[in-house]
């Protein structure tokens, strides 16, 4: 059957009860408390949402609507992991942190709620946008010089990282498999520990996660729909900087990434996916951290195991045990920080932003001196700045912002799929996945460049109103 006609949510809210059942006949005592409360959640979560389900549910997924990738996010990679970190920690810790993580099906979606109360999504159109093909605008003849420009501005940061950074990991890596201390200072030392001033800081950034990945989604939405081959020479030049440039410090998610957005363009162009296309995908987005690791591992016994649950471990159990051991920490090891894990607070305060990753790693891994950091979600930011007042009001604000952000979406975009359309959302799939759960939402926003790219959508479709408006008093 072909997956737009399928109603997702109603097969999760008929599939809910019987995992109920199940967990009841076949979990032990501690992990039947806390398997039981998330599914109850998460049918709560579907009643809420469920007039707006092709939006906020998971048929928003088919058309790529970010708070339906936030859901399917938290849920995957925080959620479910946390039954399991419940389960074998014997901290009192583990309550608050529960709370926190069950309490966002709840406060999530008044938030998406309250936010559609000011800027409303119609869920009729939306049905629409999974059904079109994509969208020929009258912007799109301007992107030429647009891809032009975002080349260059490209280039130059490459340039200026080249020059700024002494020894490139991913060449040391190659010369030297095996060595995985050295590997792992090299990466320090290619970013975190890089002498760098604080814009050069986030360009870089900005850099692989919004720059080179707008470069290469328009340029092949462009030869998808006008089939000129100088838009397929941008998009392969685009897309080997930009593979190229996230792979240099061998951090595994940025490549990783534009590997998801490419595939998530496919996934809007094809509209339905296959056995196939989820082996490819699968194949795409873990070759490049399965090659990291086989150069780290190499040489040790029972390597490829060893890459395969180290894999494993890092995607489905390190982003909640992370976050619980901010709730191990805060407040009975360090006092609640009252605003300074974040720079959105942290100018109040007279001894400024605290180091709070940093801080972690250094009490979790109990190493004084390292420059690891234990990054997460905003929940754990937000409980060590104000304890559970600070986690209920910033998971009713991320409900309230994924709202908006969407809604501006689907506004500059004239609830079609046009290049800004796929653009925003391809761009936003693993901003919303990888980056989700292991950053601050304000990250995401800032540093991981989400506001770079709504003032991008909001100037082109600014340039666009104009050319229409000429069109218009030259045709009167």
């Amino acid at each position: 059957m072909n997956e737009k006609t399928i109603d997702i949510d109603k097969y999760v809210i008929f599939l809910l009860p019987i995992a109920l059942v199940v967990t009841l006949l076949v979990l032990t005592e501690k992990s039947l408390f806390f398997s039981t409360g998330l599914i109850i959640v998460l049918f709560i979560y579907e009643l809420l949402i469920y007039s707006q389900r092709n939006v906020y549910g998971y048929n928003g997924l088919k058309i790529l609507a970010i708070p339906s990738i936030i859901i399917l996010s938290f849920t995957i990679f925080i959620a479910i992991p946390s039954i399991y970190i419940c389960s074998i920690k014997k901290s009192s810790a583990i309550y608050p942190y529960y709370f926190s993580i069950v309490s966002f099906y709840i406060l999530y979606p008044l938030g998406l709620k309250f936010g559609n109360i000011n800027w409303r999504i119609s869920v009729k159109k939306m049905k629409l946008i999974e059904k079109r093909e994509f969208h020929k605008d009258k912007i799109d003849q301007f992107f030429s010089e647009i891809l032009i420009l975002l080349l260059s501005i490209g280039i130059l940061i490459f340039i200026d990282y080249l020059i700024r950074v002494r020894t490139i990991p991913l060449f040391e890596m190659i010369k030297y498999p095996g060595d995985y201390v050295k590997l792992s200072i090299l990466r320090e030392q290619a970013y975190k520990l890089l002498p760098v001033t604080v814009i050069e800081r986030y360009l870089f950034l900005w850099e692989r996660s919004i720059i080179f990945p707008i470069g290469i989604i328009s340029s092949i939405f462009l030869y998808s729909v006008y089939k000129k081959k100088n838009y397929l020479y941008f998009f392969i030049i685009f897309s080997t900087l930009g593979i190229l440039f996230n792979s240099l410090t061998l951090e595994k998610s940025p490549t990783a990434a534009i590997f998801l957005a490419l595939i998530s363009f496919f996934y809007l162009r094809k509209k339905n996916i296959n056995f196939k296309f989820i082996v490819i995908s699968i194949f795409l987005v873990f070759v490049f951290p399965v090659i990291v690791m086989y150069f780290k591992y190499t040489g040790q016994q029972n390597m490829f195991r060893l890459v395969y649950l180290s894999l494993l471990d890092r995607i489905f159990i390190v982003p909640a045990e992370v976050l619980y051991h901010y709730f191990d920490i805060f407040p009975d090891h360090h006092s609640y920080l009252l605003g300074r894990a974040t720079h959105l607070f942290s100018w109040l305060h007279d001894s400024g932003i605290f180091p709070i990753s940093n801080y972690v790693a250094k009490v979790w891994w109990k190493n004084p001196f390292t420059t690891g950091l234990a990054n997460t979600n905003y929940i754990g930011n937000f409980w060590a700045d104000f304890g559970i007042a600070g986690v209920v009001l910033s998971t009713f604000l991320v409900g309230f912002t994924s709202h908006w952000f969407y809604w501006k979406i689907i506004t500059v975009s004239q609830n079609k799929k046009s290049i800004l359309y796929v653009i925003a959302t391809t761009i936003s799939v693993p901003l919303f996945t990888f980056t989700f759960f292991s950053s601050n939402f304000t990250t995401l926003f800032f540093s991981r460049g989400l506001i770079i790219l709504i003032t991008f959508m909001i100037i082109i479709s600014k340039i666009r109103e104009t050319i229409l408006n000429k069109s218009i008093v030259n045709s009167g």
